[in-house]
């Protein structure tokens, strides 16, 4: 069978970055690497010091110019002063920056906190051929590339979801990109109530980072192992290790130094050691008094 029938569907992820990236890129870099088939669009206002894998593009604009590519799809005046705010403008990359996804089936927006899994092993054809927009979060969304599914963020109404001109207006984010925090403003919470699914595929990790070991909602205590593109979390449940494969975990606010390693696990905070997956499975237990 061939490639273009394995992955019917084109996809492309958005992320941008003002200011000099954190050493995890590395990470992040590896991760897309072994994600050939998923194009990621990376938009910066320097130009990435690191080589890139031909799958990765680099767009170099200003957090002025991209100020002004938002403006000019809005009749009124939006209000985006520094660069966090932006998390509420990914809802309309599709529209600003349009002419960079012609001939993709799906758009995305992502974080650069993430370290990518097997994306295809997860996002199947058949996901995306029965979904507009799959995944709730910041970190990973997928929306449907076609002019009306890329202004729902526009056209859907709800009295109790704010509206995008009332987000567009403020000073504060909103995360408006996802739920919307405590108050469910966001658009996961306006395509749901507008009955439009959002697909979710729950094979991912969402790392706390208000706490020192690598905690999720699923254990208290976990392991990244990234393998040349297989993504797993390690855990202890009643003595028993538990592995299991991962779509993506997200790393948020832990200072990780640079890492070319294709095998690796991630361990509290900065720290990551090479290894082989067999090493980490057969001495689970030494990397977990690691952390």
């Amino acid at each position: 069978m061939k490639n273009e029938e394995i992955n019917k569907y084109r996809i492309c992820l958005i992320g941008i970055y003002i200011g000099e990236l954190p050493d995890m890129i590395t990470m992040w870099l590896m991760s897309c690497r072994y994600n050939p088939t998923i194009d990621f669009l990376v938009i910066t206002d320097r130009k990435v010091k690191y080589q890139l894998p031909e799958n990765v593009k680099n767009l170099v604009l200003s957090f002025e110019e991209i100020k002004q590519r938002i403006q000019k799809n809005f009749d009124f005046d939006i209000v985006l002063t520094r660069p966090y705010k932006l998390c509420d403008y990914r809802v309309c990359y599709g529209e600003v920056f349009h002419e960079y996804l012609k001939g993709y089936d799906f758009w995305g927006y992502c974080d650069f906190d993430v370290v990518w899994g097997d994306i295809r092993k997860f996002i199947t054809n058949d996901i995306l051929e029965k979904n507009i927009r799959i995944m709730p979060h910041g970190h990973f969304t997928l929306i449907k590339n076609n002019d009306s599914c890329n202004a729902l963020y526009r056209t859907l109404k709800r009295e109790d979801v704010w509206s995008y001109q009332q987000v567009f207006s403020v000073e504060e984010t909103r995360a408006f990109d996802e739920w919307g925090g405590d108050d469910n403003l966001g658009t996961t919470w306006l395509f749901t109530k507008n009955g439009i699914s959002v697909f979710v595929q729950n094979n991912y990790s969402d790392i706390s980072y208000v706490k020192y070991r690598l905690a999720s909602a699923e254990n208290k205590n976990n392991i990244i192992l990234f393998d040349k593109g297989k993504l797993k979390v390690l855990s202890m449940e009643n003595g028993e290790l538990q592995t299991r494969e991962l779509l993506y975990a997200h790393l948020p606010k832990r200072n990780f130094k640079k890492c070319y390693y294709d095998s690796f696990v991630v361990l509290p905070h900065h720290r990551l050691k090479k290894c082989e997956a067999d090493s980490v499975r057969n001495n689970h237990l030494k990397y977990f008094r690691l952390d």
